[in-house]
Parts: structure tokens; sequence; C-alpha cells
């Protein structure tokens, strides 16, 4: 049965989640000791991990994760890393395993999360998206804010029949002007290199197909790549009565990120402004309060901008490949913290929202000459990462009272007191 591949060759991750405010609840607690203590929580980094059959958009739910990243946790489809305080900037590498999807055996694939400084007390939601294929598995990755990513082109062939059908009886040869790349299978892959400055220098890769007794070539002609650029190369080689008549190319090339960030308030109407921040609400009391903070996440990406030029399969199969991920969908997520006896405290998170344009370009070429070439698709994928974060100061109003990490708690009673709930 032929498999359209809706994602061949587009291995990059994605980041997750967005904000939306739903309440805050704090209580207040029995009396105790004063010099009950307690510091601000370990930082938190949350990375979300999925995959995807690239042939159908299927979400797949049976697959292994593992990572040695310190101090981090596998919990069912989430990695947790939790720091000693802080989070150091650092990349998380991801791998999974998962049964092929026909045959026996299993298949692999690593991806890589950049998880940035993360203070104690904070919370950052990421994730990463694996598309499984019949040999590998590759990831989505959009270019992190800020980071530099080493260029990459992808040459990918197939063969096919008068019919469209793909031929199974065909091997692939690669061929670089240039310092050239990795073949596997059906796929060349280049990469930049450092003494590049991770650019990738302009060259011609000739791709040579052997069906049977016959035999053909085309030529990929691959420009200067910068940093944070792809380049995906598809060569499709047509047989009708056992000749290669025709070979049609088409090019998906990721274009530079261009991310905004939001801030979003989670602690309720504002009391207080202090020191940049504006909503600072007031525990104007001798007890500590314990305070959970709950918003909205979200995963997955979504298809923007969309521009269809000219209809074809692959252009199909590739935009509603993407589009077959579902769509960004919403998580709940929630933070807990406590709040010093007079204080002032606020809540708020960062969203980071990722765009990532794409052009689609077709080449045709018949009997070794090009009869046409031209832009068929563009496209963009959006998707979100979000921060959590609180902070506290001295109440301007009692500020003498104030020490950090100091508040009568709970006694044995089992009363905790009065609660306030701040909603949306």
């Amino acid at each position: 049965m032929k498999r359209n591949i809706f994602f061949s060759g587009l291995g990059d991750k994605f980041a997750l989640v967005t904000l939306a405010l739903t309440g805050v609840l704090f209580t207040s607690c029995e009396k105790e000791d004063f010099d009950a203590t307690f510091d601000a929580n370990p930082a938190k980094a949350v990375i979300a991990v999925s995959a995807y059959d690239a042939a159908d958009g299927r979400e797949l739910s049976d697959f292994t994760i593992s990572t040695s990243a310190p101090g981090s946790v596998v919990n069912g489809k989430e990695i947790v890393i939790t720091g000693n305080k802080d989070i150091s900037e650092q990349t998380v590498e991801v791998s999974i395993t998962c049964n092929k999807l026909t045959g026996a055996g299993t298949v692999s694939g690593t991806g890589k999360v950049k998880v940035p400084n993360l203070k104690a007390g904070s919370v950052g939601h990421y994730s990463i998206t694996f598309f499984v294929y019949e040999d590998r598995i590759v990831e989505y990755v959009p270019s992190e804010p800020g980071e530099d990513v080493p260029a990459e082109a992808e040459v990918i062939a197939t063969a096919v029949n008068a019919n469209d059908e793909e031929i199974e009886n065909v091997t692939f040869e690669f061929k670089s002007t240039g310092e050239g790349g990795t073949a596997s299978g059906n796929t060349y892959t280049i990469s930049g290199k450092k003494e590049n400055d991770g650019k990738i220098v302009k060259q011609t890769v000739t791709v040579i197909a052997h069906v049977g007794e016959q035999m053909d070539s085309a030529k990929v002609d691959i420009p200067d790549l910068e940093v944070n650029t792809k380049a995906t190369y598809y060569v499709k080689f047509c047989m009708i009565d056992n000749e290669i008549e025709e070979i049609t190319t088409y090019s998906v090339k990721k274009g530079e990120s261009d991310s905004k960030n939001t801030t979003y308030y989670l602690t309720g109407d504002k009391e207080y402004s202090h020191n940049g921040i504006e909503q600072w609400l007031s525990n104007y009391s001798e007890y500590k309060l314990h305070a959970t903070v709950t918003y909205k996440t979200y995963t997955g990406l979504e298809v923007i901008d969309k521009e269809v030029k000219e209809e074809s399969d692959f252009v199909t199969s590739l935009i509603e490949g993407f589009e077959s991920v579902g769509g960004i969908k919403e998580v709940d997520a929630a933070m807990q913290f406590d709040v010093s006896a007079w204080s002032i405290y606020a809540a708020w998170a960062t969203v980071t929202t990722n765009v990532v344009p794409y052009t689609v370009t077709k080449k045709v070429t018949r009997d070794g000459e090009d009869v046409e070439e031209n832009v068929v698709a563009t496209f963009s994928l959006k998707t979100k990462s979000v921060v959590a974060e609180h902070a506290e100061a001295a109440h301007p109003d009692h500020s003498h009272g104030y020490v950090m990490g100091h508040g009568h708690d709970h006694g044995n009673s089992g009363n905790a007191g009065g609660g306030i709930v701040y909603a949306d």
C-alpha cells in the first residue's frame, strides 16, 4: 500500500505552551513559631514528548523516553527536570524508541530541547515532537530565540511509475561537489560546519537512481545557506515505459523564526506597583500563605499564513501532515509557592510565541533541461512556550517585620484558617 509521507526530511523541536489566567488560591494558617522558615521551591522544567506517524499524522502512544539530563525523571510522556535551586541554561537531549510501523524490530530517534536559565521558584514548559518513519525517527525543531542553529540541507529521493506509485526495487547514489554529507537510504543530509560558522557553502548534489538496468540522474543546486535556515529537496524520478522521463524536485526551505514575548500576571487585582512589577498583592499578616497559581498551557503547533499557489499531492500531504497534529492543545498547569509574612508578592508568566516561515519551490526537468521552477506554496508554523515565575518583597507599610522565608505556619489543629480566591 502506498504511504504518503507528510514530513519527509523536516527534522526539527517544537516548544509548547501559552497561558490563560484561571485563578489563584491563597490560604492563611494557624499560628505557630514565627521562626518556622521555608525556601523557594527549586526551579522546574517540564518537557512534553509526543510522536506521530509521518505517513498519516496519527499520534502514537507506545514509545519509551530516555534522557541523561541531570536532575531529570521521566513521568509518563513528560520529562521533569528539578534544579538544585536554579536550573542553568542547557540543551536537553531526548531519545525515544518504538516498534517499527510495519514489520519486526524497533526504531529510535534523538532530539534536543533548549532550556533557558530558570530561577528558583519558576516553572518552564517546553515540548518536543517526533515523526516516525519506516526506518528512522526525526524531530521538528523551530529555531530557538537568540540561538544560532547550524544550517541544514536534506535531499530525499523517490521513484514512481506512471500511476504515481512508488517503485520499491530502486537504489540511490549521492555525489556532492562540496564537502558533502551523509547518505542513508534515500536521504542525503548536509550540515553546516563549525569551520564555516555553521553555514553551508554552495554546492551541487547529484542524485543517481538505479531501477533494474535503468539509471538516470538529477542535479540539486544547493545555495549558500546561513545559520538558522533549513532546506529540504525532494527529487522524484518518474518511470514511463521503463524509462525515466521526468524529474520533479520540491524544495522546502525554513526561514528564520520571529519570536515575541508577552507577560501575564497571575495574582489578581493590582494593589501595589514596585520594581517594575505592576500587580503586587499584600500579605499584611504575621502568617505565611500557601499559594497555588493555576494557568493554561498548550502543546502542539498551528499552521498560519498558508498560501497554496499550485495544488499537488506533495504540497497537500506536507501541509495536511502538520495540520493533522491537531493544532494547539490545551493543558492545565499549576505552580505552588509559599509567601512570607509582612510581604507583597506577585506571580506572572512570560509567553514566547515563535513563528517559523516555510517556502516550497517546485522544479521540473525533462530530457535533462529545466522546464519549470516556481514557488508553489508558503506557510508558517506557530508554537508557544511559557515560563511561570513569582517574587516577593518587604511590605512597604510593615517592612521592619519582614524576614524572607519566615511566617507563622499552621499547628496540629488541622485548621488551615480562612482562604481567598482570586479568579479571572
